[in-house]
């Protein structure tokens, strides 16, 4: 699907050795028509084969390794939740950011249009060792989002306190809510490619390649 990572079902991860990879994407199983899902308060728990899933990902990150989780918000907490409880001997998961995917452009329902899809990522650290060195750019030309504009009058949102000069002309770096990417009707429950493709970008570099698991919904 993207040449920087290596896709595999969720039934070969077992035979991936440990700290093998820099960075792993765990591609969540959901139902793309089950946009308006509410659960009711207590009612929500990630299951014994979720769980297993994770932890193996876990397993075969290298420490100072980038974990992120594709999925719908509704269950996303729920694997954020058991992995920032996810430990071993030498390295605990440590939780960096939560980016927001304004990319689904399903039709509303009830409540407010899903538009969100979510991308959790935690880090792999040793214990007590001071500032993780995780290696995540998101400065890079290659993640940078273009300037908004204003409508009316077209000039940027923001001048940087009267320094528009010095605004970098390829645009934004990128922040926790991607709104540049197109919107589309989620279809599968698979990462869309140009979502990949910027994980990639900020993420894997010196041709390291990641690894991109899929879980399968009959495990899930």
């Amino acid at each position: 699907m993207n040449s920087h990572f290596r896709t595999l079902a969720e039934t070969q991860t077992s035979s991936i050795p440990d700290a093998s990879h820099a960075v792993v994407v765990l591609n969540t199983w959901f139902d793309c028509d089950e946009t308006q899902r509410v659960f009711a308060p207590g009612a929500a728990v990630l299951s014994e084969a979720s769980a297993r899933l994770v932890a193996d990902c876990a397993r075969v990150l290298k420490h100072d390794g980038l974990l992120f989780v594709y999925g719908r918000p509704q269950e996303l907490a729920l694997w954020g939740e058991h992995l920032a409880g996810l430990r071993g001997d030498d390295w605990l998961m440590v939780f960096k950011y939560w980016f927001a995917l304004d990319i689904d452009d399903s039709p509303r329902g009830e409540t407010l249009a899903p538009s969100h899809v979510g991308l959790l990522l935690f880090g792999k650290a040793r214990p007590g060792r001071r500032g993780p060195r995780f290696q995540l750019n998101l400065r890079t030309d290659a993640v940078r989002t273009p300037h908004l504009n204003c409508a009316a009058c077209g000039k940027t949102l923001k001048d940087w306190g009267g320094k528009k000069h010095l605004m970098n002309p390829k645009g934004a770096a990128l922040s926790d809510v991607w709104r540049d990417l197109p919107r589309r009707k989620l279809r599968e429950p698979l990462i869309p490619g140009d979502v990949l493709a910027r994980v990639a970008a900020m993420s894997l570099g010196d041709g390291r390649t990641g690894l991109h698991v899929i879980q399968d919904c009959t495990g899930r």
